[in-house]
């Protein structure tokens, strides 16, 4: 019994020494793999002190490994700006059980430089062992300065057409006004008179380029509130400008549908679009009386109406079709002579959440004149629901808040990849001394509320997409 004993000892303890060497080699591994990644590694105790880190952490930062471990990663993060408090709002949401993933912050190098790194952090569990953090940067520093490089070129140019635009406009109205003088001095001969006529009517559309041009610009910066638009009550005010606008010619517009029949989900920029796309009929037709039928009509879920200009112009060929609301891209894509007014229509509309396309009056005979079309968002007409609020959603935010950015990202990423629509989803800055809320009133920033679910901090995507698709099952959604 005794030597049975000794060699299952000697068995148990082969056993256990292998056991030692494979977890010593995985260890060495481990470590080797740990120290010779390409990306910078911190490992952190639940408190967010560093305990260990590798050689890219160490060369990303200036720091030797000594002057890192025990120190508060708090520490490696700016004490102001936006990133303030970075680091112990990083512990905080990681400890909660959520996952950072990309977030664009600055650290602090040795030397007290700012660096943009993206960072990605989450909590690393482990039996028996403390939970502790294991947080990765990568160096993005080259990137956000060759962004800012190119900010600061756009700003630049932005100026430059600023001033340009502003100065040329002068000019023009300029122009406009002596030309408009000349051509009431009664010793003016017809023939003088009609050039005159006809050098206003060019200065005009210069203006009216450059004034497209301008609106095409500053659409990228503008922020769109959409509101009840009357279609019929825009559409005239758009007649009157084009009349204005070509006084030889005789514009009449037929609809079959009154003020206050269809409503959308518009803006004061919808008459701009009827403007450019009457005028654009009315420049391309030989005629002197110009006639352009408009119809609209809800689609069969309701919520969205179709509206149809046809006129009986030169039309547009199919070769021109796909172009013909584009100014950029390949010179032989563009489309030359039309001037900035069918260019501007289409990024309104696409801003308007809606499409424009344009098609034969006739099928298949682009000569008897063109149709575009526009589809646009219905009109729902908000109520209080029985929770108590306007809408299903609402997202609060600050100017200095860390997560707010690549939450308000999560969030309506998830409202697309669903089919949320975006007017479900109110956005509330506690900032804005309109708002009516403080920062005070809420657990923390940002907050996201998907009718009866709170999600606070960094959103999580998958809880984002459990509260939404819980949001579908109640009966006052979509309103």
């Amino acid at each position: 019994m005794t030597e049975e004993s000794d060699m299952l000892d000697d068995k148990s303890k082969r056993k256990r020494n292998e056991q030692e060497d494979s977890k010593s080699a995985s260890e060495r591994r481990y470590q080797k793999l740990f120290d010779s990644s390409p990306m910078a590694y911190f490992y952190l105790s639940q408190y967010g002190i560093i305990q260990e880190v590798n050689n890219v952490a160490e060369t990303l930062l200036g720091y030797d490994s000594k002057e890192l471990l025990k120190r508060n990663i708090s520490s490696i993060f700016p004490e102001n700006g936006t990133s303030a408090d970075a680091g112990r709002l990083l512990v905080s949401e990681v400890m909660q059980g959520k996952e950072i993933k990309d977030l664009e912050v600055q650290m602090v190098d040795a030397d007290g430089a700012r660096i943009w790194v993206s960072v990605t952090a989450s909590l690393l569990k482990s039996p028996g062992l403390k939970e502790s953090i294991g947080l990765m940067a990568v160096n993005i520093d080259r990137r956000k300065h060759a962004e800012a490089r190119a900010i600061a070129d756009r700003e630049r140019s932005s100026l430059v057409l600023e001033v340009m635009t502003h100065d040329l406009n002068n000019v023009n109205q300029s122009l406009v006004f002596s030309l408009g003088l000349i051509e009431e001095m009664s010793n003016i001969p017809e023939a003088g008179r009609n050039l005159v006529r006809q050098t206003t009517h060019e200065v005009r559309k210069a203006a009216r380029m450059i004034s497209n041009l301008r609106a095409i610009i500053n659409l990228g910066e503008k922020t769109y509130d959409l509101d009840w638009t009357d279609v019929h009550h825009t559409l005239s005010q758009a007649i009157e400008l084009v009349g204005a606008e070509l006084p030889w010619k005789k514009l009449t517009v037929n609809t079959n549908f009154k003020e206050g029949e269809i409503i959308i989900e518009g803006h004061s920029d919808l008459q701009t679009v009827f403007f450019n796309i009457l005028l654009n009929s009315a420049q391309f037709d030989e005629s002197d009386e110009v006639i352009v039928n408009v119809f609209g009509e809800s689609t069969k879920g309701k919520d969205k109406v179709r509206i149809s200009l046809e006129d009986s112009g030169s039309g547009v060929p199919n070769s021109l079709k796909e172009h013909i609301f584009r100014r950029s891209g390949a010179p032989e894509t563009q489309i030359v002579g039309r001037g900035l007014g069918l260019t501007l229509v289409d990024r309104i509309i696409e801003r308007l959440g809606g499409s424009v396309w344009v098609e034969d009056r006739e099928e298949n005979d682009h000569t008897k004149g063109a149709r575009f079309v526009l589809l646009l968002q219905s009109w729902n007409e908000q109520k209080i629901l029985e929770c108590g609020r306007s809408t299903c959603i609402t997202f609060y935010k600050s100017n200095h808040c860390l997560f707010c950015e690549p939450t308000y990202e999560i969030v309506t990423a998830v409202m697309d990849e669903l089919g949320v629509p975006i007017s479900v989803l109110e956005v509330v800055n506690v900032d804005d001394p309109n708002s009516n809320v403080t920062e005070d009133e809420l657990p923390m920033l940002p907050t996201t509320r998907i009718c009866g679910t709170e999600i606070t901090g960094f959103a999580d995507v998958d809880e984002v997409r459990t509260a939404m698709m819980n949001l579908f099952m109640k009966a006052c959604y979509p309103f």
